[in-house]
Parts: C-alpha cells; structure tokens; sequence
C-alpha cells in the first residue's frame, strides 16, 4: 500500500469512521455466531419432526455447517484479492442469510443439511473479510482492540441464540422461526453498502482514485494535506 496513506491511517486517532466500522463489524459477526448454537438448542425438536433421526445424522449435519465454513473462508479470501472485500463480503452476507432463513422451511433432514452448509459457506466468508477491513483501516493503537471488539459479536451471538431457541420452543412448541432471524442483514443490505468501505489496498491496485479518495475523505475530509495519491 502508498506509504503515505499507511502513515496517514496508522498516526490517526479513533474517529467516528471507526466506530462505525467496528459496530458494523461487530453486528455481522454476531448473526456469524448466531447459527451453530441455534442449530445445538433446537436439536430436541428435530427429533419430534423427523422420528427417524439418529445421532449420527445430527452430528453430520452439524459438520457440514463448520466443513462450509472453512470452504467459505478459504475461497472468500482468495476471491477478494480480484473482486474486492466489499463486494465478496457483501455477497457472503446475503448468502448466510438465505441460507441460515431458508432452513426454517427445510422440508426434510437432508434439505436442512444442505442448507447449514450453504449458511457456513456464507459466515465463513464473513468473519476473515470483516476482520481484514478492520485491520486495515483502524488506527496502529486500536487495531487490537477494533479486531477483539469485532469477534466478540461470536459471543453475542451465541447468547441470544440460545435465549431465542429457548423461548420459541417453549412458547411456541417450534423449532422453525429460530432461523427468522437470519434474514435481518439483508434488510439493512442498503446500509451496509453505504457504510462499508473497499480496501484502500484493493482500490490502489485498481487505480480506483476516486473511490479511495471518497472514504479517506469519510476518515478525514483534511486527508489531501496528508497523503499524495
């Protein structure tokens, strides 16, 4: 990357672009880490469901979320050195979240296992690409603390999974809606688009001036007495 803009991003201090990039962060991450305890509390449903259910087949489905997890972040990582972080990650989200909504209608085992799968490739390819773009852009004294602040939402979701599968089975005797929630960050796809920035790496290699100038402008509209582009 242009030395001037490393300089220009690591002397910096935290601003309201970084904290809005870190609650992004945190917000995706947290429906990453909403999936997989979902899936462990509405085990006991699954059995009243599908009668012939075995313990080798829950464990089969189970994997295949964390087998497409790893596939998803392997080739996500790849890919975004040519298409772009913002663009695969934006694409990662709306694929985690069909696939994590669409396992409320499964109409058989297989069809959920398919779809878990589909789900893991989509947050798999999430968590190394919001991590990376934090990495990126947050200042040399709070990138530790940017990353640590962004993969707690593994925690966050993981605690609301559980309060959320408690309450829809005991209230509702289902298992299904649990997934509803899913499908919340392509409601605010729009929102993502237009906070989220690329790579400053990503748009240098593509002589993407303007687009580098627009978010270095949304860092520090003084960023020119700084940084020749």
């Amino acid at each position: 990357m242009n030395n001037d803009i490393v300089k220009f991003i690591d002397s910096r201090k935290f601003s309201r672009f970084d904290t809005n990039l870190v609650i992004l962060g945190v917000f995706l991450i947290t429906f990453t880490g909403y999936a997989a305890p979902a899936y462990g509390s509405i085990i006991p449903m699954l059995f009243k469901e599908w009668a012939d259910l075995n313990w080798d087949q829950l464990g089969y489905v189970g994997s295949l979320s964390e087998f497409g997890s790893l596939f998803g972040a392997l080739v996500c990582s790849v890919i975004s050195r040519r298409f772009g972080i913002k663009r695969v990650l934006i694409t990662t989200v709306m694929i985690f979240c069909i696939g994590t909504f669409s396992q409320a209608f499964a109409p058989t085992i297989n069809i959920f296992a398919i779809l878990r799968f589909i789900a893991g490739f989509g947050f798999g390819g999430v968590i190394p690409l919001v991590l990376s773009l934090l990495s990126e852009y947050s200042p040399k004294t709070s990138k530790s603390k940017s990353v640590a602040t962004a993969l707690c939402g593994n925690q966050f979701g993981a605690i609301i999974a559980s309060f959320v599968a408690i309450y829809v089975t005991t209230q509702f005797g289902q298992w299904r809606p649990v997934f509803w929630l899913g499908f919340i960050p392509v409601l605010l796809l729009p929102y993502i688009i237009k906070t989220m920035p690329e790579s400053a790496l990503f748009m240098l290699k593509n002589k993407d001036v303007e687009g580098l100038k627009r978010v270095l402008s949304r860092i520090d509209a003084n960023y020119a007495s700084s940084i020749n582009i």
